[in-house]
C-alpha cells in the first residue's frame, strides 16, 4: 500500500470513527429526551462525553481485572516479549504492548490499549497449545489491530451496545 493510500485509509478511519461517535452522541441526547425532556437530553449528553473521555483508559483496566490477567514479565516469557518487541518496531509503533497471561484453558488472546499505551492478553491455553510460529501469527494480528486504531472503534461499538441496554432497561422500569 502507497503512503498516499495508508493516508487516505487513515483519514477514511477517523472520519468514520467521528461519524459514529456524532450517531452515538445524537442517539442518546434523542433517547435522554424522549425519556426525561429537556433533563433527560443534557443528562444523556453529559454522560456520553464523559464515558467517551473515560472510556479508553478504563475499560482497558477493567477488562485485564475481570479476566483476572496479570502482566507477563521478561524472565517469565522472554520469546513472547522477543516476538512482540520485533513487531511492534516492524509495526512503528511508539510503544511496545505489554504481554499479559489470563488463567484460561481456552485458546484465545486479545489486544486493548491505544498504539501509546497498549496490552495484548494470551491465555494459558493458547501459549500451552500454539507452536512458536502459531503464537507468532496470533501475536501480529492482535498487533495489527494496535496499529490500525481498530481498538478504538471496538470500544466505541461496545460503548453503543451499553448504551443502548441501558436505554432499553430505563425505558422498561419508567413505562
Amino acid at each position: 500500500m502507497s503512503v498516499r493510500a495508508w493516508h487516505r485509509h487513515v483519514v477514511a478511519n477517523r472520519l468514520q470513527s467521528l461519524l459514529l461517535v456524532a450517531v452515538l452522541l445524537g442517539i442518546s441526547t434523542l433517547v435522554g429526551s424522549l425519556l426525561s425532556g429537556a433533563t433527560g437530553l443534557w443528562l444523556a449528553l453529559g454522560a456520553s462525553l464523559v464515558v467517551l473521555l473515560i472510556e479508553p483508559v478504563a475499560v482497558s483496566r477493567l477488562t485485564l481485572a475481570l479476566y483476572r490477567a496479570r502482566p507477563l514479565t521478561r524472565q517469565e516469557a522472554p520469546e513472547v516479549w522477543r516476538m512482540i518487541e520485533t513487531l511492534a518496531e516492524r509495526a512503528g509503533l511508539p510503544a511496545v504492548p505489554v504481554p499479559h497471561y489470563v488463567p484460561s484453558p481456552m485458546v484465545n488472546a486479545f489486544a486493548l490499549g491505544s498504539r501509546h499505551d497498549s496490552a495484548i492478553a494470551l491465555t494459558d491455553g493458547l501459549l500451552r497449545n500454539l507452536t512458536a510460529r502459531e503464537l507468532a501469527g496470533v501475536l501480529a494480528h492482535e498487533m495489527a489491530h494496535i496499529v490500525h486504531d481498530d481498538l478504538r472503534v471496538m470500544g466505541l461499538a461496545d460503548y453503543v451496545s451499553r448504551m443502548t441496554s441501558l436505554f432499553a432497561l430505563t425505558g422498561q422500569i419508567s413505562s
